[in-house]
This record gives structure tokens, C-alpha cells and sequence, in this order.
């Protein structure tokens, strides 16, 4: 399917997966969903482990080739990937084509059961959802060595940060809006959001 039309600028954008509260076990059955919401692009949402990370350039499965940590959580850590065999070629008129999020389990935690468990679950519920303001995922990975989930990457800033900067009241309604939009839709799936909070949610750059 065509990706979403980006939305219009100082709207809301996305919820992000990278944030998505997989990490610990959900307080109901195991089976319940849990909202993934989109990425957070460019920019960090909290301090990546560096000592844990992948360097520049790293290869999964002679496809994903990753950029830069751009995020980071209990168990797994988010990274800009370029896709080395896009569905479509590569859009010199578009830089960010061919470009997505990997969310990769921790070497520690590679060969954890539960840790493993948990991104496939991630993963499934994920896959349920489609709205604009809810990113897509393409594809999950797990063999001995790895185990991650490569999704759409949204490029744009947390509410957290656009408070900070150009904020205004009818922008704030715009977003509080959008994500409601978002969150309803997503109930009505019964998929839940473990973790929503400004530094959860994007405005489109």
C-alpha cells in the first residue's frame, strides 16, 4: 500500500513504536495489545546506550545497513537503517527514501525467551493497525544472532521538544486532536498504548 500523505506541518504526525512499553510484561494477559505509535525520525527520544550499540554501517540479514542510534529502551534500541533492497528504487527527489527504523534487541538480551516473545508480540499487534497516525511495519527478524522489527521511519520532533520552540494554542489543539484520532482508532482494535507522553508523540517536520 502507498505510505500515508504526510500531514501538514506543525500537525500532528505520529505516535511512536520505538516507544511502545514492551520492555516489561503488561499488567493484563499476555495476549492484549499494546499501542505502537510512529517513530521519532531524526532525533532522539532518550540517551542510547552507546556501549551497546552497533557500529555505523553494520549489515542485518545483507539487507539493513545501519546509520545511527536514534533511540533506546529496556531491552532493544532503535536505530536509522538504510534499506539495501527497497520495495522502490530510491527517490533522488525524496533523500529520506530507503530509509526505516530497526528496532533491535540488545546482544544480553538476544537470547532471552521472554525479550524475544515480546518484540514478535510487539510485532503482530503492530501489523493490525493502519491509520496516518500510526507508523507501519515491514518486517520482523529473529535467528541466533539477531532479532529485530524494521518499520516505517517518521522524520520529525517530539511534543517535548516543539514545546520548547514554536508552540501555539491552536497547534497544541491540532496535536491533542490528532492524537486522540489515533488512540481511538486504536481502542477500537482493543490495542493499547503502554507509554503515552510528549516525548511519545511527533510533529511533522
Amino acid at each position: 500500500a502507498p505510505p500515508d500523505a504526510p500531514p501538514e506541518a506543525g500537525g500532528f504526525a505520529a505516535l511512536a513504536p520505538l516507544l511502545l512499553d514492551v520492555d516489561r510484561p503488561h499488567p493484563t494477559a499476555d495476549d492484549t495489545p499494546t499501542m505502537p505509535l510512529r517513530t521519532a525520525g531524526s532525533r532522539p527520544v532518550s540517551a542510547p546506550r552507546a556501549d551497546v550499540s552497533l557500529a555505523r554501517g553494520t549489515v542485518l540479514c545483507s539487507r539493513y545497513a545501519l546509520e545511527q542510534v536514534i533511540g533506546s529502551g529496556g531491552s532493544s534500541s532503535v536505530y536509522r537503517a538504510r534499506d539495501q533492497q527497497p520495495a522502490a528504487p530510491p527517490s533522488v527527489q525524496d533523500p529520506s527514501s530507503g530509509l526505516v527504523a530497526i528496532k533491535l534487541l540488545r546482544p544480553e538480551d538476544n537470547a532471552n525467551p521472554q525479550a524475544r516473545a515480546r518484540l514478535t508480540r510487539e510485532f503482530r499487534q503492530m501489523r493490525r493497525l493502519t491509520h496516518a497516525g500510526i507508523a507501519r511495519v515491514f518486517e520482523l527478524h529473529c535467528d541466533s544472532e539477531f532479532c529485530f522489527i524494521s518499520m516505517e521511519l517518521v522524520a520529525g520532533r517530539t511534543v517535548n521538544e516543539w514545546l520548547q520552540a514554536d508552540s501555539s494554542y491552536q497547534q497544541a489543539l491540532r496535536i491533542i486532536r490528532g492524537c486522540c484520532e489515533a488512540l481511538q482508532y486504536a481502542h477500537s482494535l482493543d490495542v493499547l498504548h503502554g507509554d503515552l507522553k510528549p516525548t511519545n508523540v511527533l510533529v511533522a517536520a
